[in-house]
């Protein structure tokens, strides 16, 4: 009789701290659960995304995403990240359509196209070219800051804007060297991305404005070229890059407000915000200062000359960005004509 009591006794026990260990476990249990759910549908986002983004690239009429169980109210934010994360999808009407079900999730998004495809894909090749072409001039700078510079000086100095906000995409700004924040922001992405620095799309709808965060020796900052080339800057003057490399906390001083990415991204480092980066390179020597001296002499035009007659081959004493006087984005022999009418003037 006192061994059955006993084992009945150590049964009693055992099931009660069986017990106990399962309420104790159950918030975990569950929490890991929640922490599974949250990957999971951000996982799904992530992909809705992107299978809108190839299906506009491939020009389909419905893009099935029946699967990943995206809310209406989830689309919008979603559509916007993979028009706006990528400068080549200009073609793409910003109406957004979609089927879904009673109650539920959406079936299916159907893209409107502003161009046919055959044009579309002409007019994306074009700026590709653009792009690649001011990539080239830029690729043998020192490091990500004299790159990020070089082409943030290009865009203001080559291009205007577009005070008729007729100019919204990438491939009108290239076409006509003149554009909205649009065209800044996504030349400044196609070019940047070419030449190796990471860089993603920042918007705010309250100031109607679209710019970049950019990541330089592994920190993002804020790039915005729009607002370093303002309307009634008068192409001779020097360039501003008051804009060029700042923090979350600049930000939110100079009115960019109710800012949102396809990421969260956080400019926390604060190093470039007051820093003079107009001494780093001097915006003079965009003009024909190939040896980069702080001036235009004969001994640049010479350098010019010497260099095309070698065939374009590469020479450390070349700076190929000061190189293009004209801003045309070739290197050729209307950039000594340009450097000799300069120095005629002199």
């Amino acid at each position: 009789m006192k061994t059955s009591a006993l084992r009945i006794g150590k049964c009693i026990v055992f099931v009660l701290l069986m017990n106990l260990l399962m309420v104790m476990l159950l918030p975990h249990a569950a929490m890991a659960q929640g922490d599974n759910d949250a990957l999971d549908r951000e996982q799904r986002m992530i992909e809705a995304t992107l299978r809108m983004r190839r299906g506009f690239e491939c020009f389909e009429s419905a893009i099935d995403i029946s699967d990943l169980e995206i809310k209406p109210a989830e689309l919008g934010r979603l559509f916007s990240n993979a028009l706006k994360d990528t400068p080549y999808l200009f073609y793409v009407s910003n109406n957004l359509s979609y089927t879904y079900r009673t109650g539920g999730y959406v079936v299916a998004v159907k893209p409107k196209y502003t161009m046919e495809r055959e044009n579309a894909e002409r007019a994306v090749a074009y700026c590709k070219e653009e792009a690649q072409r001011i990539a080239d001039l830029v690729s043998v700078c020192d490091g990500e800051l004299e790159k990020l510079i070089r082409v943030h000086d290009i865009l203001c100095r080559d291009y205007s804007y577009d005070l008729s906000l007729s100019n919204t995409d990438i491939y009108s700004f290239l076409k006509e060297k003149s554009g909205t924040c649009q065209g800044y922001t996504w030349a400044y992405m196609a070019i940047l991305r070419e030449v190796g620095i990471e860089c993603r799309y920042v918007a705010s709808d309250t100031i109607s404005h679209i710019w970049l965060a950019v990541k330089i020796d592994g920190e993002w900052y804020y790039s915005d070229v729009t607002w370093d080339d303002p309307p009634e800057r008068d192409g001779q003057d020097e360039i501003s890059r008051k804009h060029l490399l700042f923090s979350d906390e600049k930000a939110d001083g100079d009115g960019y407000i109710d800012r949102y990415s396809s990421f969260d991204v956080k400019c926390n480092s604060k190093i470039y915000d007051e820093s003079d980066l107009l001494s780093y390179i001097p915006f003079c020597a965009l003009s024909g200062d190939i040896d980069h001296d702080g001036k235009t002499t004969l001994y640049d035009l010479l350098l010019l000359r010497l260099f095309l007659e070698a065939g374009n081959t590469l020479n450390r004493d070349i700076c190929l960005v000061c190189a293009d006087a004209d801003g045309n984005h070739l290197i050729n022999g209307e950039d000594a004509e340009f450097i000799r009418r300069v120095l005629l003037d002199k």
